[in-house]
């Protein structure tokens, strides 16, 4: 039987965390899904616990890359490798809930989008990406569709960051050309989507259900500290708004906007951020929100200044919870 949905799973160093996975998509698989992973030249057991699972189950292709190439490039390596007409991108420390595969099959049967979308559950309740409360669907490549949709958004999600959330039609998406300039921001798999949508295959779905329950394993690009993090966002998505909606104004406005719910662009936010960074870190922000999202000057320079005032608070803060 034909493959029509492939659970894409990039990972690298999830041995703990893939058995749950695996698990939760095979209590519930049909002939027309299939597992594909693509290892990062992992050091810990991932290739046991792949190896074990694929002597149980058989529709699980698993690829060792033999040196770390970066997690844009696995993301799309994970995709070349299914065989699917969609691809469900999976975050390899998430898990599936029950019901998924069937509601998902059934979509694609019944509506044939190019991208569908969906919400995720995270420990502290339903996290959604936009501001509806029922399904959804759009076509964004027509532009009055597309900022209509950009309205709703309010955080990333909805702009296509969080992986285990998106499924794709895989032959749109292969059709589109890789900018490699985008290996490296952690956003590549967000270059092929919007290029999706430019090639006139952007007919999406937003289905206004958790299937997607985010695991134990945290954010792995925040390993390099909270500013790096925030810097990811900030200059992946300006790079996107700059190559693909520089020459529409309407559209690239309503593309950067979304970056002000995600994190936040008041007063209070850039003042709690101040007492986590030196001046060095500081500047370098701020440059970023300065040139790319037209924040105020005076005003992040002001906050700089009283920046000392955020670090005591912060160690004040930080010796009350002994």
């Amino acid at each position: 039987m034909a493959i029509k949905l492939s659970f894409c799973i990039p990972t690298y160093n999830r041995g703990a965390y893939l058995g749950r996975l695996i698990e939760s998509i095979a209590s519930q698989w049909t002939d027309e899904v299939e597992i594909v992973i693509s290892d990062n030249a992992s050091t810990d057991n991932t290739e046991d616990v792949i190896r074990e699972y694929q002597r149980k189950y058989p529709r699980i292709i698993y690829e060792k890359a033999e040196m770390n190439m970066g997690a844009d490039k696995n993301y799309l390596r994970a995709v070349e490798l299914a065989n699917g007409d969609y691809c469900w991108l999976f975050g390899s420390d998430d898990y599936l809930a029950e019901g998924a595969i069937e509601r998902l099959l059934y979509e694609i049967e019944e509506k044939h989008k190019d991208i569908y979308l969906t919400t995720r559950l995270e420990k502290s309740g339903e996290k959604k990406w936009l501001d509806i409360d029922k399904d959804n669907e759009w076509n964004l490549s027509n532009k009055n569709d597309y900022i209509n949709y950009l309205q709703h958004v309010k955080t990333l999600g909805g702009l296509f960051s969080y992986l285990s959330s998106i499924i794709v039609r895989r032959k749109a998406w292969m059709k589109t050309e890789t900018d490699f300039s985008y290996i490296g921001t952690a956003y590549a798999h967000v270059q092929k989507i919007v290029s999706m949508i430019k090639d006139g295959n952007g007919k999406i779905m937003y289905i206004n259900k958790p299937f997607p329950i985010v695991g134990d394993g945290g954010d792995s690009f925040s390993v390099d500290g909270h500013l790096k993090r925030i810097l990811i966002d900030l200059d992946g998505y300006k790079k996107l708004a700059d190559d693909y909606y520089g020459n529409d104004v309407d559209v690239y406005s309503s593309f950067l906007n979304v970056m002000k719910y995600e994190h936040d662009f008041s007063f209070m936010k850039f003042f709690r951020w101040s007492g986590h960074f030196n001046f060095y870190e500081q500047r370098q922000l701020y440059n970023a929100l300065i040139d790319g999202y037209g924040v105020n000057r005076n005003l992040l320079y002001g906050i700089m200044i009283i920046s000392p005032i955020a670090h005591v608070m912060l160690k004040i803060k930080s010796y009350l919870k002994f």
